[in-house]
């Protein structure tokens, strides 16, 4: 048996892997940067507000896979998405629908991230934030009589090329250039000042039941600054 793997430990790994992909389509001086409560706090939008005007952004929520009864790596994997983070995605995504993904790594073990370090990229899949309905990922509920309450959160089922919770959705293989693919049918990333303007409302999004920030929101949220 091996230990499981950090979320930390898998937004490290992966996110070298992107900076590589966006640098090998022709995007220079790229960077990843997480969006933290703590740095919020200190700077607000500031760094954002600082970019030149030809600078462009994607943004890649990573995901965990959650842990097996046996802590193996095995088919399928599950993930569990938030309500609340999704609809604020779902909002970045319906800007520039090729420019906002789910990471999910298909790495629970360090064991396997160790005999696969070579060749990370083959089992690490994208799901892309556009092509997820809101309503039927996240349906409302109701229980006797009481009014109906959205569901707040999602387990969804993976295996290679494809993410299942009814229905099916594609799965993009990192290793498989997919960064490239998406510069020559689109153009790649979002623009600073459309970027600026979700990140400003998402700053202000507050639970309803506390008034502040839930703490799922920005984490495993890292964004790709570059220009091209």
């Amino acid at each position: 048996m091996s230990a499981k793997v950090s979320e930390k430990t898998l937004e490290l790994n992966v996110g070298a892997l992107f900076v590589e992909s966006v640098r090998a389509a022709g995007a220079r001086n790229v960077y990843l940067r997480g969006l933290t409560q703590a740095e919020e706090r200190r700077r607000g939008v500031d760094s954002f507000l600082q970019l030149p005007k030809g600078w462009r952004t994607m943004a890649f929520q990573f995901k965990a896979p959650m842990g097996a009864r046996n802590r193996t790596d095995s088919l399928p994997y599950r993930f569990r998405l938030n309500y609340q983070q999704h609809v604020q995605l779902a909002k970045l995504a319906a800007k520039k629908p090729d420019a906002v993904y789910y990471v999910l790594p298909f790495y629970l073990t360090h064991l396997k991230l160790f005999l696969n370090a070579d060749r990370l990229g083959n089992e690490v899949w994208l799901l892309r934030v556009a092509d997820l309905s809101t309503d039927s990922l996240f349906p409302l509920k109701r229980v006797g009589r009481r009014r109906a309450r959205r569901q707040q959160t999602r387990t969804i089922r993976c295996v290679p090329g494809v993410a299942s919770y009814n229905p099916e959705h594609e799965l993009i293989q990192l290793s498989k250039g997919f960064v490239e693919g998406i510069r020559v049918e689109s153009g790649l990333g979002i623009g600073s000042k459309a970027f600026l303007n979700w990140y400003q409302e998402f700053r202000k999004v507050r639970s309803a039941k506390t008034n502040r920030r839930s703490p799922q929101l920005a984490r495993g949220l890292r964004v790709a600054i570059f220009n091209t």
